[in-house]
């Protein structure tokens, strides 16, 4: 009979350790998953964290920029300024004393990308004049307030005489301008 009580102890023993090795596994297996869940809990926290902060920095740049990027957007004609432009250049004609006439008008487009959110607007200015005048018109053409480049400058005088004479000492300057000017879309 002792024997038959030490096998069933023996059993009772083998069943009792299964079952706390499945109650283990089981537990351990939840305890797992758990912690996987909270682990990609603190991760999604994390990044949505660092995307307020970041998000915040660029609120704050854009804010502290914003007297920069003003100053920055004067040196481009507005989205719907080309005839006030043109109006500016012929109040620069008239305050130096020369007859201007614009020959030549076009927008060029710039390479399509998201961040190039201007034009050129491309332009032949034609200043005709006493050399005084037509030099003024250059100097304050150069000293206007936007972002001007030159392609061309030529300066002759409009009453060249027969086979290339000197013209008078009063006489009249022409004087051509090619010039691009940024134009914001």
């Amino acid at each position: 009979m002792t024997w038959s009580r030490t096998k069933k102890l023996l059993i009772l023993g083998v069943f009792l350790t299964i079952a706390a090795l499945a109650i283990y596994y089981v537990t351990f297996s939840s305890i797992k998953s758990k912690n996987e869940n909270i682990s990609a809990i603190l991760n999604d926290l994390a990044l949505e964290t660092k995307k307020e902060t970041l998000l915040k920095s660029i609120k704050s740049v854009a804010i502290d920029s914003a007297p920069a990027r003003k100053k920055m957007e004067s040196y481009f004609i507005g989205q719907d300024e080309i005839v006030k432009f043109l109006d500016f250049l012929g109040s620069l004609g008239k305050m130096s004393g020369a007859e201007l006439e614009i020959n030549n008008l076009g927008l060029e487009e710039r390479a399509p990308t998201p961040a190039e959110a201007y034009q050129l607007l491309k332009l032949n200015i034609e200043a005709k004049g006493s050399f005084r005048s037509v030099y003024h018109f250059l100097t304050l053409l150069e000293s206007v307030p936007f972002q001007i480049n030159f392609a061309g400058v030529e300066m002759r005088t409009a009453d060249t005489g027969v086979n290339g004479s000197k013209a008078k000492k009063n006489s009249a300057w022409k004087g051509s301008f090619n010039i691009s000017v940024f134009k914001l879309k």
